[in-house]
Order: structure tokens, then C-alpha cells, then sequence
């Protein structure tokens, strides 16, 4: 069959990829589609841009991140109360934590406190190359 044909090839590239630490320039290519969100069309920040990616790149993508949640999982990384990025987990479940505990807090006579913030953005002024120090400390 087709996969047992590919198998082997791709799985010597996704290896050599993540052991040398590069990425091959022919998939780093995506087409990149301005998606309106909400508001006036005539303005930029009303988009966001999605990619669309070729298959392969998707196939490297879902590898990266299987491998990556198992890392974090194996480690003890990922904080138990942590809710996007989180499979099976969303918006809506942190709010539903949140509220439990504030609840569970009133039963017991405890007063509870909130504090948000707007990290819309927050990837934007990441230091990228703290992160990846830390990552790769970190193993």
C-alpha cells in the first residue's frame, strides 16, 4: 500500500528533522488567507491570518505536537489548572473552575479573589530566545 511505501522515507525525515534541529525549507511555505473577524472590513487589525499549509507540513505539525504534549506529560509540565492549548479543555471550562472554586471558597467561609489579565498578543512580545533557553534546559 501507499503508506507502507511512505513509511519509511518519512519517518527517516521527520527523524532526522527533529535530531538536527532544522525544518526543510520546502515546507516552510504556506498560503496565508486574512480571515475578517468582527468589525469594519477596511481595517487591518479586524483580520486574522490563517495558513494553509501542504499536507506534509500538516503530517510535521501533528508529530511535533503529539511528541511535545507527550514531553509535557511525562515531565509533569503542563499545570493541572491550565485550560487552553489543552485537549478536551477550553474557555469555557476554566470559567466553569473558576466559578467552582469561588463557590466552594463561599461553603467554606473563605473569601476568594480574582485576578485577569489581556494577553491577547502575549506571543508578540514573548522573548523567543528566553523560551527556547528554557526549553531547552528543560530537555
Amino acid at each position: 500500500s501507499v503508506s507502507d511505501v511512505l513509511a519509511s522515507p518519512l519517518s527517516h525525515l521527520i527523524n532526522f528533522s527533529f535530531t538536527s534541529g532544522t525544518f526543510p525549507d520546502a515546507l516552510k511555505l504556506a498560503i496565508v488567507r486574512p480571515i475578517l473577524k468582527t468589525g469594519n472590513e477596511k481595517e487591518c487589525n479586524n483580520y486574522r491570518p490563517i495558513s494553509i499549509l501542504t499536507a506534509m507540513s500538516k503530517v510535521f505539525e501533528k508529530i511535533v505536537l503529539t511528541r511535545l504534549w507527550n514531553f509535557l506529560d511525562l515531565n509533569n509540565i503542563v499545570f493541572e489548572n491550565q485550560h487552553g492549548f489543552v485537549k478536551n479543555r477550553s474557555t469555557t471550562s476554566a470559567m466553569f473552575a473558576f466559578i467552582n472554586d469561588i463557590v466552594s471558597n463561599l461553603d467554606r467561609g473563605r473569601h476568594s479573589a480574582g485576578l485577569f489579565f489581556d494577553l491577547s498578543k502575549a506571543f508578540d512580545t514573548i522573548n523567543h530566545e528566553l523560551l527556547l533557553e528554557k526549553m531547552e534546559e528543560m530537555g
